[in-house]
């Protein structure tokens, strides 16, 4: 396999927002920011076709606006220590013109979701 691209930037700040029920705090999250791809490291081939196919598109390098749509639930283990389970979705909007997911030809880009499950622990300083 190829790489597309020389590296991966990624900036996100998110808002998380819900009521503390006890040890138990149900929340809504909502973000912003963008994804930074840079140029291929080294040359690599592409089919000569249009619209051409995204990973010869993100080969150039670009940035791409991100939105992140979410939720969870944090459970506080003690005073300053607390278990999360986040659910996200997050959109990029990829450039076009390209083949979109479902192969159709996208002229003016689409929206991708990628959906991220993540658990954790924290404490509270």
């Amino acid at each position: 396999m190829f790489a597309f691209s020389g590296s991966r930037v990624e900036g996100l700040a998110a808002v998380t927002a819900g009521p503390r029920l006890d040890r138990i705090r149900p929340f809504v999250r909502l973000g912003g920011g963008f994804l930074r791809v840079s140029p291929a490291p080294a040359p690599f081939v592409c089919i000569a076709i249009f619209p051409p196919p995204l990973h010869c598109l993100l080969g150039a390098g670009d940035s791409m606006p991100a939105i992140e749509i979410g939720g969870g639930v944090e459970v506080a283990t003690s005073a300053k220590t607390f278990l999360r389970f986040d659910a996200v979705d997050r959109i990029l909007r990829y450039p076009g013109p390209t083949f979109g997911p479902a192969d159709e030809i996208s002229e003016e880009g689409f929206f991708g979701h990628a959906f991220k499950f993540t658990f954790g622990a924290g404490w509270r300083f």
